[in-house]
């Protein structure tokens, strides 16, 4: 049996003003919604992330496999890192990162010497966006739905993929339910 542990099992909560659905970004920016998968039966984790316009429209779309990770915290930051890799060479006026993890989220907000290896991936992000105009924000887990349910669909999809254009079914079918 495949026992699969999301990582919104270990978001925290807070006081900030959150946005509870998800929109599409100011034009012409891109915004990236990043999630991870972790399988503990398995011993790995799926990164997936999703750029799309100020239309709603997916840009581009990737899934990739993390084996022997199944630190959530630490799958979340990859998939953040994940998702700057894949939208690196689109070329727009900058990017608004997204995810679902206050802990990531605030590292990359307001980066600190910490000691630990969840740093190192966050000092990984923060070294990809030099010289970009990057935002990054917490969402609510409601507002990441499309990069959730990709990196579920990885899990049973079996490899890494990234790609221009439409997410896969039934992923799709998301993307048009929470745009329009």
């Amino acid at each position: 049996m495949l026992e699969t542990v999301s990582s919104s099992q270990t978001k925290e909560s807070s006081g900030m003003a959150t946005v509870h659905h998800w929109s599409p970004p100011p034009s012409p920016y891109l915004k990236i919604n990043s999630d991870a998968a972790v399988s503990v039966a398995k011993n790995l984790s799926v990164l997936s992330a999703v750029c799309r316009n100020s239309t709603g429209e997916v840009v581009r779309w990737g899934v990739s496999f993390l084996h022997g990770c199944i630190n959530a915290e630490q799958a979340e930051a990859r998939a953040v890192h994940f998702g700057l890799q894949i939208a690196k060479d689109l070329r727009v006026a900058g990017l608004i990162c997204e995810m679902d993890v206050l802990n990531v989220a605030n590292r990359l907000r307001n980066p600190c010497a910490a000691d630990d290896y969840l740093q190192l991936l966050i000092d990984d992000c923060l070294a990809d966006s030099v010289g970009m105009d990057v935002r990054f924000q917490f969402v609510k887990h409601d507002c990441n739905h499309v990069a959730h349910s990709l990196a579920k669909w990885g899990i049973f999809f079996g490899r890494s993929c990234v790609s221009d254009g439409n997410v896969p079914f039934p992923v799709n079918e998301l993307v048009t339910l929470l745009v329009h």
